[in-house]
């Protein structure tokens, strides 16, 4: 929509209109830093009542308002919709998804955006992290480790973003071998290891020391 001017006051001056579609982004972005995830979805609808199209800009700031709220359901909607509209996704779009179904432990949805992510050739290390954490916090921590594998083959260096979700994952599976070795290779790569790694290390040590689990 064209920005449109009009007079205004004795002197005849004019005064820009900023175009709704803009007006609509920009609070929708609002709610999006608010928290205000309701409110988001609120507008991006109203926009679609006023025959505005909806674009990339105000969709991601919606979706982006669902993770940060830990609504996962309505952010793979509003994808949906895209879709649907024929509207291309970028990966600020499936990387808020992957994120609402990551903080649920939704691997298999979050595996799937990353595999369209993937093929759209968007990807990069913070889906990827995102899909470890993903399979972590699902207790799949063979798909885990396939995607932590796969990190070189790719181009992407792991971060120790990465690291702490695999080592997480094979915590929580009793792998403490395998928990030991990604530590090494944690400090092969001058990478300070952060609380969250040590966790999971001590948690491998209690695990098989009280349970019984894992290998030894």
């Amino acid at each position: 929509m064209a920005a449109s001017a009009l007079p205004f006051g004795a002197g005849g001056e004019r005064i820009t209109l900023i175009p709704q579609d803009i007006t609509y982004n920009a609070a929708i972005s609002a709610c999006e830093k608010g928290g205000q995830w309701t409110r988001a979805l609120t507008l991006l609808e109203q926009m679609g009542q006023r025959g505005l199209r909806r674009g990339l800009v105000a969709c991601n700031a919606a979706i982006s308002a669902c993770e940060k709220c830990g609504n996962w359901e309505p952010a793979l909607t509003i994808l949906a919709s895209m879709l649907k509209e024929d509207m291309e996704p970028d990966v600020v779009t499936y990387s808020a998804a992957m994120s609402a179904c990551e903080n649920e432990g939704l691997w298999q949805e979050t595996l799937m955006l990353l595999e369209r992510l993937h093929r759209s050739r968007q990807a990069n290390l913070i889906s990827y992290s995102a899909a470890i954490s993903a399979c972590e916090k699902g207790l799949q921590w063979q798909a885990a480790l396939a995607l932590f594998g796969a990190l070189p083959t790719l181009r992407l260096d792991p971060d120790l973003v990465a690291f702490n979700a695999a080592v997480l994952a094979c915590e929580a599976a009793g792998r403490w071998r395998l928990t030991l070795e990604l530590l090494s290779q944690l400090q092969l790569r001058a990478l300070a290891p952060a609380v969250m790694t040590f966790s999971g290390l001590l948690g491998v040590g209690e695990n098989r020391r009280f349970c019984g689990k894992g290998e030894w």
